[in-house]
C-alpha cells in the first residue's frame, strides 16, 4: 500500500492508498499553532508507526512546502514551518527501509493536472494557503528552473514597510485573508467562514477585496509574462465558488482595463484541496 503526504504549514493532510491507487483512508491533522522541524518529524513519526500497525505501507510519496529537491530530498526556501530546511524525508524513511517520493506542493498540482489532460503545453498553478505556491508548465512539461523554484512567486516582494520586507504571500494568500480579518477584528475565523461574511461584514469584504485584487495582478502578471493558455488556482479555498466567482471577476476586469484580449483560462485545480496529494501519487513508480 501507499501513503502519501501533503505537508503543509497549518496541517497535514494524508491518504493511504492500494496497489490499484484506490484511496482506503484519509484524514487531517491540524496543528494549530506553527510548528518547526523537530515537531513535524515528531507529527510524521506517530502517523506512520499508527498506520504501518493496521496498513502494509511499501511506498511513500510527500507534497511538501518549500523548494525541494526530488532526488536528494534536500528542502530549501521559505515555509510555514520553522527551519524546515533541516528536514529530509528521503533520509528520515531511509532508516525505515521505505522508499520516498518527494515534490513541492504546487509541482505536485501541476503534476496532477498534467495526468488527466496530457495536451496542456503551457500554464501556471497558484496554490493559495498559508502560503502562496506556484509552478510552470512549458511545452506540456513541469519546468523546475536553474535551482528547483521555478513559479514559486509567493516568495517575492511586496513591499517594504517601515524597512520589514513583505512577500507576495503575505498579500494573496488564504492566511493573508486570515490574519487581517483578525488583526481589524481580534476574532479568529478560518479562510471559509470569513468569505460567508463577504456582502455582509464591511471589514471582511474589504479584506477578500484587497486579497482578491492582488492575486489577481499575481495572475495577470505571470500569464502574460508566460504567455499561458491555463492558470489553475489550488489550495482549499478554490473549491469556495464566492472566492472563484470574484477572483474570475477581478481578473476578467483588469484584462478589459489593460486593452488586453484575455488569452487564457481561469480555472480552479481538479478536486481543489486533493490536488497536491493526487499528483503527489503520480511520483510513485
Amino acid at each position: 500500500m501507499y501513503l502519501v503526504l501533503d505537508i503543509g504549514g497549518t496541517s497535514l493532510k494524508f491518504k493511504v492508498f492500494n496497489l490499484q491507487r484506490k484511496p482506503i483512508f484519509s484524514n487531517t491533522i491540524h496543528y494549530h499553532k506553527i510548528i518547526n522541524n523537530k515537531e513535524i518529524l515528531s507529527i510524521v513519526d506517530k502517523l506512520y508507526t499508527t498506520l504501518k500497525q493496521k496498513y502494509p505501507i511499501t511506498k511513500i510519496a510527500i507534497s511538501s512546502l518549500g523548494i525541494v529537491d526530488n532526488k536528494t530530498g534536500k528542502i530549501s526556501g521559505l515555509g510555514g514551518i520553522n527551519n524546515y530546511n533541516n528536514v529530509n524525508w528521503k533520509t528520515f524513511f531511509a532508516k525505515r527501509h521505505i522508499p520516498v517520493f518527494i515534490e513541492n506542493d504546487a509541482n505536485c498540482a501541476a503534476l496532477y493536472e498534467l495526468s488527466l489532460n496530457p495536451s496542456i503545453d503551457n500554464a501556471i498553478v497558484l496554490v493559495v494557503g498559508t502560503g502562496l505556491g506556484g509552478a510552470t508548465i512549458i511545452g506540456g512539461k513541469l519546468y523546475k528552473g536553474s535551482h528547483g523554484g521555478a513559479g514559486e512567486v509567493g516568495i517575492g516582494v511586496s513591499e517594504l514597510k517601515n524597512k520589514k520586507f513583505y512577500n507576495i504571500s503575505t498579500a494573496t494568500s488564504t492566511y493573508a485573508i486570515t490574519s487581517r480579518y483578525f488583526n481589524q477584528t481580534s476574532k479568529k475565523l478560518n479562510g471559509k467562514d470569513i468569505i460567508t461574511l463577504y456582502g455582509k461584514s464591511k471589514i471582511a469584504t474589504k479584506i477578500i477585496d484587497e486579497v482578491v485584487f492582488n492575486l489577481s495582478k499575481v495572475i495577470i502578471n505571470h500569464a502574460l509574462f508566460l504567455d499561458v493558455k491555463y492558470v489553475f488556482i489550488g489550495g482549499a479555498i478554490s473549491a469556495n465558488k464566492t472566492y472563484m466567482k470574484l477572483l474570475t471577476k477581478k481578473v476578467d476586469h483588469l484584462m478589459k482595463l489593460s486593452g488586453q484580449t484575455k488569452s487564457f483560462k481561469l480555472e480552479k485545480c481538479h478536486d481543489s484541496n486533493d490536488a497536491n496529494i493526487n499528483g503527489a501519487l503520480t511520483l510513485i513508480k
